[in-house]
């Protein structure tokens, strides 16, 4: 991403450095928990059932490539976290922010809902796309064509927020598994295939 405004980037590239420095402090030092029993994925994928008949991997899980049926639906300690759409789209105002040459801007149309945890901050700092050549894509913080990004904001029980997560990955990247970090603090995260 070329941003004109100096302050844009140097905006990003200090939550970006915030981020990656509190999550790789929570991997070094604890494991995350397993998922919880309260846990519901709303579609397995890869031929399996909604009655638990074993067909492969749910959509959930962090090792399965096989792409979620979308929209889908997890909810993990209070947080309800929904994949309504993905695809390609331009930034809404290309004059401002130019995509380099060989990349794809890349979002993913989501909704978080504040179930019955504790009021949170919810930021796109939750958020990282993988592609199947192992590049770890972070979050790009501009509108596109298709729609507005997320709103950061505290999420009170009740409160959700939507919009559209935009990502800038090598074009026709495939493999592509959304990170969603459900908590900062522990490393607690919902993974869904995308392609």
């Amino acid at each position: 991403m070329t941003s004109k405004p100096l302050a844009a980037a140097g905006a990003q590239i200090a939550v970006l450095a915030v981020l990656g420095g509190g999550i790789a402090g929570c991997s070094d030092t604890e494991q995350p928990p397993p998922p919880a029993a309260d846990s519901t994925a709303s579609a397995p994928v890869d031929g399996g059932t909604a009655d638990g008949d074993p067909g492969g991997s749910e959509a959930g899980d962090p090792g399965a490539t096989v792409p979620a049926s979308l929209p889908y639906t997890e909810e993990r300690d209070g947080q309800r976290f929904t994949v309504e759409s993905s695809g390609t789209s331009a930034p809404e105002n290309s004059q401002l922010w130019e995509v380099e040459a060989g990349l794809d801007v890349v979002y993913v149309q989501v909704r978080v809902e504040n179930v019955d945890a504790e009021p949170w901050e919810f930021s796109l700092a939750q958020f990282y796309l993988f592609d199947g050549a192992g590049g770890e894509h972070a979050t790009t913080f501009y509108n596109l064509e298709v729609g507005e990004v997320p709103e950061a904001r505290t999420l009170a029980v009740g409160d959700s927020v939507e919009g559209y997560v935009p990502f800038e990955v090598p074009a026709g990247s495939t493999g592509l598994r959304l990170h969603y970090i459900v908590d900062l603090r522990v490393g607690v995260e919902i993974t869904v295939p995308l392609n």
